[in-house]
């Protein structure tokens, strides 16, 4: 009777814990191009359920306030397709921008990451005179490099240990000058980290990818350290958290279907 109920929970219950909605974008970063300064520009990112149970949004979070969102309510079910919708606000926002919605569902991958970039061209600026004609400043400034994330926190939430989840943030350059990336660092060693360039162009961006080994800790809580050559502030840090559990009904799965068969 016990082999029997064992049996039960390992072919039966085990396979219903694993099946899970995905939410499948057809592309998780979208730029504007070049806009006005004071429009309000939106845009839709489409997803399709590609997993086999429902799939529900619980809530989207914008980098900033001149980020609103938007989702689809309810459950999508398999094979069915949902948005997302992200108003961006340009009012007083001149020059290059990145922002991120977090997505938080329950899917597969319960926090996914969307992203949305453009440029703000600033409206016409200049120095009125004592008889009222508008004059351009002649006297033109570069700013110095200027670096700017997308978020400068990210909890990866629960994750299943002998996973290696990876999770990107970009890193944007809001000066006139070269923003050099002289070196990114942590505190623990189950981080591994990739760079798209060390060097990042005025108004331009780059992605910075983490990657957590899961398998040297159980709970992560630290701080990634990035240098740069910008004056005002050559450290930037990044909070990460995580925490990691043990699936022991995968593991007794696993190992049941590795050992002989049950006895009759």
């Amino acid at each position: 009777m016990k082999k029997i109920s064992i049996f039960f929970f390992l072919f039966v219950i085990v396979p219903q814990i694993f099946a899970q909605g995905i939410m499948n974008f057809k592309e998780e970063t979208h730029d504007f191009g070049n806009i006005d300064e004071g429009v309000l520009v939106s845009y839709e990112f489409e997803f399709t359920n590609t997993g086999d149970q429902p799939l529900e949004i619980t809530k989207v979070d914008a980098s900033c306030g001149c980020t609103a969102p938007s989702w689809s309510t309810g459950a999508v079910y398999p094979n069915k397709k949902g948005i997302i919708k992200a108003t961006f606000d340009s009012k007083d926002k001149p020059g290059p921008f990145t922002k991120s919605l977090t997505v938080k569902s329950n899917s597969k991958k319960q926090h996914l990451l969307l992203y949305i970039k453009g440029f703000v061209k600033a409206k016409a600026s200049g120095i009125t005179n004592t008889q009222g004609n508008k004059i351009e400043n002649s006297v033109i400034k570069l700013t110095p490099p200027t670096i700017q994330l997308d978020r400068y926190a990210f909890d990866f939430g629960k994750i299943e240990s002998g996973e290696k989840p990876k999770q990107r943030f970009t890193v944007s350059n809001t000066g006139q000058e070269n923003l050099v990336i002289t070196s990114l660092e942590s505190k623990c060693n189950c981080i591994s980290f990739g760079l798209s360039n060390g060097v990042v162009a005025p108004g331009q961006s780059e992605i910075l990818e983490l990657t957590i080994n899961t398998d040297k800790i159980h709970l992560l809580d630290d701080v990634f350290i990035i240098s740069t050559n910008d004056p005002f502030n050559p450290k930037r840090e990044l909070k990460i958290k995580a925490d990691i559990y043990e699936n022991f009904g995968k593991q007794m799965f696993l190992e049941r279907k590795n050992s002989a068969p049950f006895e009759r």
